[in-house]
């Protein structure tokens, strides 16, 4: 009996530490590209740190001053290869390297009618009242680079930038443009977007590769309400977009290859500490076949490309 109890008390705890699994991270020096001030660099950069302490995931076990600058290679093979000779020495299993890019200003003038022209019988008579405006924008951007150690390649890669499609990045004047003031003005509006997509965006950083572990409710039409494993202890909260997917295995040239297969997609409506309730959102019917097929279901978190619009 004692033996038994001993065997479920080790599986237990193994289940236990799959659940708590950390990804232990050297933060590599930041590369810093021109055209930003640099007290602007550093407060960003000291954001991105924050958040990522934020992430119980994420376990920052090295900082930027713990290594030597890695050089600029002239080949991929050569820097990565000084990438991964760093990692072993601080025995990490991944490094962070935190890369600026330019930073994109404009100003332009825009003639905007304040009062419409009046015309009678065909002929304007009283000619309309326009004004001229300055608009200034600011584009900035970071990427985040997560190396491999083990092969010295890149794990993943995000890029979040401050542009958006409604260009509330701008603000506007009427008077003439003072370009160092306008630009640190441009360059602050600009800002407080980029913070708030690296604040949502850096969960997505490593890959989730979480199990569907039951479904919760079901009806005539399919799967509705799962729960997946996976929850605040990886950064989710309430809102956040997941997609399912099942690994298909296939033989090309003698080597197997592993593709992931979509399955649909969920939201994430309620979390707990290593789990989360998520609303099925697309793939109600094919994710209840694909059950009863078998399959094993995992889940990831849906990327928008470079965290623009």
């Amino acid at each position: 009996m004692r033996s038994i109890l001993w065997i479920l008390f080790l599986l237990t705890g193994l289940n236990s530490f799959a659940q708590v699994k950390t990804f232990d991270i050297g933060v590599l020096p930041t590369e810093y590209a021109e055209g930003m001030p640099p007290l602007e660099f550093l407060e960003i950069e000291e954001k991105i740190m924050e958040e990522i302490d934020k992430i119980p995931r994420y376990n920052l076990v090295k900082l930027p001053e713990d290594y030597y600058e890695v050089e600029k290679k002239t080949d991929l093979f050569s820097e990565f290869e000084a990438i991964r000779k760093q990692g072993k020495e601080s025995n990490v299993p991944y490094l962070l390297q935190i890369v600026f890019g330019d930073t994109e200003w404009y100003s332009e003038q825009v003639e905007v009618v304040v009062e419409k022209a009046v015309v009678k019988d065909g002929k304007e008579v009283k000619p309309a009242k326009t004004k001229k405006y300055w608009h200034h924008a600011a584009t900035l951007w970071v990427t985040l680079n997560l190396y491999s150690v083990e092969t010295g390649g890149l794990a993943d890669s995000e890029t979040f930038n401050s542009e958006v499609a409604s260009k509330t990045t701008q603000f506007t004047t009427a008077r003439k443009p003072k370009p160092q003031q306008d630009f640190q003005t441009a360059v602050t509006k600009s800002k407080g977007i980029l913070l708030n997509r690296l604040k949502s965006g850096i969960k997505k950083l490593s890959h989730l590769n979480a199990d569907l572990l039951k479904v919760i409710e079901e009806d005539k039409k399919g799967i509705r309400v799962v729960r997946v494993q996976a929850g605040q202890f990886h950064g989710l909260n309430s809102s956040d977009r997941l997609y399912m997917y099942y690994e298909n295995e296939h033989l090309i040239n003698g080597q197997k290859i592993i593709r992931e297969v979509h399955a649909g997609n969920l939201i994430v409506t309620e979390t707990k500490e290593f789990s989360a309730l998520c609303e099925v959102r697309k793939g109600k019917k094919r994710l209840q076949q694909l059950l009863k097929e078998g399959k094993k279901i995992k889940c990831n978190f849906e990327k928008s490309y470079n965290h623009g619009f």
